[in-house]
């Protein structure tokens, strides 16, 4: 079957009718709706992460204090080697990222703490 032009669903919805349907609109506004759905995602991603970080230090805060100490000091334990290895493996960026910011949820987060999370937080780049 031979094609004489692009055959796409854009291309074939934009035949159809007289132009001025509800797919016609979408044809003609499909990258501004795109954006529209990006930023929208984005915006419910910025309310959602917050409330999840609440959330898990609102957790950690019901745990007894004594289990909630245990797993600070491993979870800072595996935060540092994590953190280490990251310098050499890239790869591992994210983990560490992730082990650090996880340190700021407990109350048991010192200064000393929150200097090893701030300094292995994702810098901007231009």
């Amino acid at each position: 079957m031979a094609s004489h032009g692009r055959n796409t669903l854009a291309s074939r919805l934009r035949h159809r009718g007289d132009g001025r349907g509800p797919l016609s609109f979408v044809v003609r506004h499909h990258r501004g709706i795109v954006a529209a759905v990006a930023l929208v995602l984005v915006a419910v991603a910025l309310v959602v992460w917050p409330y999840e970080m609440a959330s898990e230090r609102r957790a950690l805060l019901r745990m007894n204090p004594d289990a909630r100490r245990e797993l600070y000091v491993t979870s800072q334990r595996d935060a540092q080697a994590i953190c280490a290895q990251a310098q050499h493996e890239r790869a591992l960026d994210d983990r560490c990222v992730d082990s650090a910011t996880f340190l700021l949820s407990f109350p048991e987060c010192d200064q000393a703490c929150q200097a090893f999370a701030e300094a292995h937080q994702r810098r901007p780049t231009r």
